[in-house]
């Protein structure tokens, strides 16, 4: 008789949930939120899963709405949902982490958001706030995410531009390679009279670096490599640095020496 009494009171429970859309044995969805926030135009690529379920591949691209998923607790605890974040030349940088953990001493059906930046990957689930690197400057970074997508982030910059253009003569091709402390600009091949550029905003921590190499002849074996940008809070932000590849040597000009003069020879590192 014992046994029939709970068979009818989990069969009514499961009539409800059928019937309401609702399931009073395992509470409120929680939701797991993704969000890209790259720098330059990078992918973000994110995998979930748990001890039952697996949520598949999704790639967000720049600037993409969030991926976002929904799920109920186990009636009987352990709910365990991990994820592996990935970007970078075919997806090789990667992060694997547990999203998501059940604990019983704290509320369901909470949102738990999660920034993919260039730095690490930051969280918060709108109760307590947590940063894998920088705390204090993530805390607000993050509540303006929450509040939705700004069109502009009042801890970055102007945009700064690089340009660079070959002026090497007997139709002559420029091999551009760039780099920051975060970011390979990759190979870039410019035929003659070709140009090559990229905008960025400088580090809110005020040490943005690029370094450059520019190389030329048989098989580009002479080259030049240099700071192309310092970052220099003395200075105002978002100008245009110009490199102008020629045979005697790299020339520069930006607006605060707006006449072209020659910069750095080849064969050397600066």
């Amino acid at each position: 008789m014992k046994n029939i009494s709970i068979f009818l009171f989990v069969f009514t429970l499961c009539m409800i949930d059928n019937a309401y859309g609702a399931n009073l044995l395992k509470g409120e969805k929680t939701t797991l939120y993704f969000r890209n926030g790259l720098s330059y135009k990078k992918w973000l690529k994110v995998h979930c899963k748990s001890g039952n379920d697996d949520m598949g591949v999704h790639y967000l691209k720049p600037g993409a709405s969030d991926y976002t998923f929904s799920f109920h607790d186990n009636v009987l605890g352990g709910t365990l949902i991990w994820c592996t974040l990935s970007k970078g030349p075919d997806y090789k940088v990667s992060s694997r982490f547990d999203a998501y953990k059940q604990n019983k001493d704290k509320p369901h059906g909470k949102s738990y958001n999660y920034l993919a930046k260039d730095d690490g990957i930051y969280h918060s689930n709108l109760v307590e706030f947590k940063l894998h690197k920088n705390t204090s400057f993530f805390l607000f970074v993050l509540t303006l995410c929450m509040i939705g997508n700004v069109g502009a982030n009042i801890f970055q910059r102007a945009n700064t531009t690089l340009l660079f253009v070959n002026r090497l003569r007997y139709r002559k091709w420029l091999k551009v390679h760039c780099k920051s402390g975060n970011n390979n600009m990759g190979f870039h091949y410019l035929k003659p009279e070709g140009f090559y550029y990229f905008s960025f905003h400088d580090n809110f921590m005020g040490n943005t670096l690029f370094w450059c190499t520019l190389s030329k002849g048989p098989d580009y074996k002479i080259s030049s490599t240099f700071d192309a940008y310092v970052e220099d809070n003395r200075e105002p932000h978002g100008h245009t640095y110009s490199y102008i590849a020629k045979d005697d040597g790299i020339y520069h000009q930006n607006r605060e020496y707006p006449k072209l003069h020659k910069k750095f020879d080849w064969n050397r590192r600066y």
